[in-house]
């Protein structure tokens, strides 16, 4: 049984894992604060969203690292506005929450 159940984590883990390759349409501009639908969009990996003083710019890119000036996001056109919870985020909980369960059913089987 706790064979079993090592499986099934491993295959959960891994199909949420390579998912978030899945590239993303993002707002792309330079010194933009506000987007419209005739803004410019591209397609990568992460969407980022950076603030400098007054300026803002937005772009789809490979990576991502978050600051205090600079925000990622996964999911499309999410770098429009303020910051909500990204499918990384959503995963990282599900992986927890299925190595949990994994963890107390193979000290109770």
């Amino acid at each position: 049984m706790q064979l079993g159940v090592l499986v099934i984590v491993s295959f959960l883990t891994l199909a949420l894992l390579t998912s978030s390759t899945t590239a993303v349409k993002c707002y792309s501009c330079a010194d933009c604060a506000t987007v419209s639908s005739s803004t410019l969009t591209a397609t990568n990996s992460v969407c980022q969203k950076s603030t400098y003083g007054s300026t803002v710019n937005r772009a789809a890119v490979p990576t991502c690292a978050p600051s205090s000036t600079t925000v990622c996001c996964s999911t499309d056109l999410c770098n429009e506005a303020a910051p909500t919870v990204g499918r990384s985020s959503v995963q990282l909980m599900l992986t927890i929450a299925v190595a949990t369960v994994a963890f107390i059913l193979g000290f109770s089987g």
